[in-house]
């Protein structure tokens, strides 16, 4: 079985400096040319590192790539964490579409990644981090939306379970909406209309008919 963890962490800014090269090559390398080009070799190439020091952080191209999946999920969270934060002065609408809006971004920004990453997450034993990171943006958007309660469908307002459900079905179906995009047609991530589209779609399961 391939060994998908890194030997060790970086604790200097000079190893991080040098691990972050790493991930970003081979992010580079699956853009460029799939993962059939991703190799230790070609990745220490385009990182500008030896060979040697690629192993002593990491055993395998696949440990690598577990990596920058880590690094892309923790990137989304700050990305989710960090829009939200500068929309607490705004209705909830127009958050929400703020919201959608900045993922269809960033998700356009790497879609030439994720459409070999996402093949390839069960293989990088990284499936239960990926649902632990779905999770705890789906908590950052609860807690988001906590203090517009009166702004909610009447429905939801005093039920927390029907609330829970609500944002549950909502954000999964954003998120496949997203992936496919991603997958098939990422031009559409830019549309306005398909953004516009995105946050009705959203809004439609908790916010009453205007």
């Amino acid at each position: 079985m391939v060994d998908t963890y890194p030997r060790k962490r970086p604790v200097q800014a000079r190893a991080r400096a040098t691990v972050d090269a790493m991930i970003e090559a081979a992010a580079r390398i699956l853009a460029d040319e799939g993962p059939s080009g991703l190799s230790t070799n070609r990745i220490a190439e385009i990182a500008g590192v030896s060979i040697g020091s690629l192993y002593q952080y990491f055993p395998s191209k696949e440990a690598i790539a577990a990596a920058l999946v880590e690094d892309m999920l923790a990137r989304d969270r700050e990305l989710v964490a960090r829009t939200l934060a500068d929309s607490r002065e705004v209705e909830l609408r127009a958050a929400l579409h703020g919201l959608v809006a900045a993922i269809c971004r960033r998700q356009h920004a790497v879609a030439p990644i994720l459409r070999h990453l996402f093949s390839l997450v069960g293989e990088l034993e990284r499936d239960e981090l990926l649902q632990r990171e779905l999770a705890a943006i789906a908590a950052q958007v609860g807690a988001f939306v906590e203090p517009f309660r009166a702004q909610l469908r009447p429905e939801l307002r005093e039920d927390d379970q029907r609330l829970a459900d609500a944002l549950f079905v909502a954000g999964h179906g954003l998120r496949g909406a997203l992936n496919a995009a991603t997958l098939h047609c990422p031009e559409r991530l830019l549309d306005p209309q398909f953004v516009e589209m995105m946050t009705r779609q959203g809004c439609a399961l908790l916010l009453p008919a205007s």
